[in-house]
């Protein structure tokens, strides 16, 4: 253990055998050490949960914390989270980032995170982001970590107040690499899909869970109006009355082992008030309306 964790082992030493509380002073004059040294450490150890401050009039009297540590609460956290104080001296760091940054607690535990140099080769982007975001006062930002596996996260600074009133902030980080690629897949997914429907006068439908996750523009003008991320069940609006109760029936029948694809031909009232005669072949991709299906769409209209 470095000179630094002796230190603020030392204070709680000397703490714990004075149940009224020190003064910075007194805790000085106890390690030797100036107090500029130990009002650092007090800083650190008040954020952790370790010591707690009172007010006796002007002075500072410092004990030995007996609420439930800071330290535990954050390291029960899935975020990656650091706290500075005003000087942007690192006073905490959850278990989850020092995983991350591949660094024991101590090596980055009060210093200036504005003139740390270098962190692990893997999470250099990382530190330089912050960096960044703590020099320019941006809020919030995304990180791209490009080494054998692409990673992306969410960073969040927030300004607070500790409980002695001094200021800081905490600095959040979320994983948000399986939403950014969900969205990536599903943009590529569209484009595909485009691509191959590019060309093709029949209106293509595509619906998961029963709502529609792609619509070719053949679709969309045959239904007169934007299909994407509606309800599968929205289309039966556009479908004149007498023919939506034997589709309805239909239906049914299939769920219950009908033959696949299921053919159906029904009449579309557009917004323009012109009627379609459409042609519809339904084929389930999953094993029920609640999985993924695709609709093909044909205007027969003479």
């Amino acid at each position: 253990m470095d000179h630094f964790q002796d230190e603020m082992l030392k204070i709680l030493e000397i703490l714990k055998k004075s149940p009224h509380g020190m003064s910075i002073t007194e805790i000085a004059r106890a390690i030797q050490k100036n107090k500029h040294s130990v009002g650092r450490y007090l800083d650190i150890l008040q954020v952790s949960g370790r010591v707690e401050m009172r007010m006796f009039g002007k002075a500072k009297v410092f004990t030995v914390g007996n609420r439930i540590p800071q330290e535990s609460l954050l390291n029960n956290s899935r975020e990656f989270i650091l706290m500075i104080d005003k000087d942007n001296r690192i006073l905490h760091v959850n278990n989850f980032f020092l995983d991350l940054i591949n660094l024991p607690r101590e090596s980055i535990l009060g210093k200036n995170i504005l003139f740390i140099s270098e962190w692990s080769s893997n999470t250099q982007t990382i530190l330089d982001s912050i960096q960044s975001c703590l020099r320019a006062d941006i809020p919030e930002c995304e990180i791209l970590v490009e080494n054998d596996i692409k990673k992306a996260y969410f960073l969040r600074i927030i300004s607070m107040v500790f409980n002695d009133g001094t200021k800081g902030s905490a600095i959040y980080m979320e994983n948000i690499s399986d939403r950014r690629n969900a969205v990536f897949l599903e943009q590529k997914y569209n484009a595909l899909l485009n691509l191959v429907s590019d060309g093709i006068n029949q209106g293509i439908v595509i619906a998961e869970n029963e709502r529609i996750v792609f619509a070719n523009k053949p679709a969309e003008e045959l239904f007169e109006f934007s299909c994407k991320d509606i309800p599968l069940f929205y289309l039966m609006e556009r479908i004149i009355s007498e023919d939506r109760d034997h589709i309805r029936r239909l239906f049914s029948e299939y769920q219950e082992g009908g033959q696949e694809p299921l053919e159906i031909t029904f009449s579309v009232n557009g917004a323009s008030g012109i009627r379609k005669m459409v042609e519809c072949r339904f084929i389930l991709l999953g094993e029920s309306m609640k999985g993924a299906c695709l609709l093909l769409l044909t205007n027969i209209s003479a």
